[in-house]
């Protein structure tokens, strides 16, 4: 049985109020955010908005992370792990159905990086669309998304973009593998992203 290694401590967060509606005051700094708002105090206002984007950050990245811990496709998780850097998130999952691994990635921006992020997706977006290909690769579409399939080494790297500037890779030993991957978890994460 595999042990799934959870490096957001949001997780715990989320689950204790998913059953319940949020409201600001449940989130660091979201309450202060608007006491200093009403105070004009726009310094104290701006650091607290900072605490509030980082809370909403959390319970975002801790749904992605949900979305993703659960068997896809025939896989199942191994490990989890989120990185960060410059505004942007990878939410990586390694993945095994006991003979062969799959490794999933997403990246998403925060708030802070969204612009760039929309831009990077963009860009992808656009290579896709006009059929740029470097050798070894192929234009695909898979449940509404456009991409590209490449080989790389022994296997196939998938790379998807979705709406909000989201890029989904996918990585395998062959296309078939992760064709049916993307197709097991893009209805999940477009539900909750868009």
């Amino acid at each position: 049985m595999s042990t799934i290694r959870r490096v957001i401590p949001a997780l715990a967060l989320f689950a204790a109020v998913a059953a319940q509606p949020l409201v600001a005051q449940d989130l660091e700094g979201c309450d202060d955010f608007m006491r200093y708002v009403e105070r004009e105090d726009f310094p104290r206002a701006l650091e607290e908005l900072n605490w509030c984007k980082r809370s909403v950050e959390d319970l975002h990245f801790a749904r992605i992370q949900s979305i993703m811990d659960r068997p896809i496709a025939g896989f199942s998780p191994e490990e989890i792990t989120i990185e960060g850097a410059l505004g942007f998130a990878t939410i990586v999952g390694i993945y095994s159905n006991g003979s062969t691994e799959v490794e999933f990635s997403l990246t998403t921006g925060s708030a802070a990086g969204s612009a760039a992020s929309a831009g990077l997706s963009a860009l992808s977006g656009l290579a896709s669309s006009l059929g740029v290909r470097s050798r070894g690769s192929d234009q695909v579409r898979i449940a509404g998304l456009t991409g590209q399939i490449q080989e790389q080494g022994r296997g196939v790297n998938l790379m998807l973009t979705m709406d909000g500037g989201v890029v989904m890779n996918i990585e395998g030993d062959d296309a078939d593998i992760v064709e049916e991957f993307a197709e097991d978890i893009i209805p999940d994460l477009e539900d909750y992203i868009g």
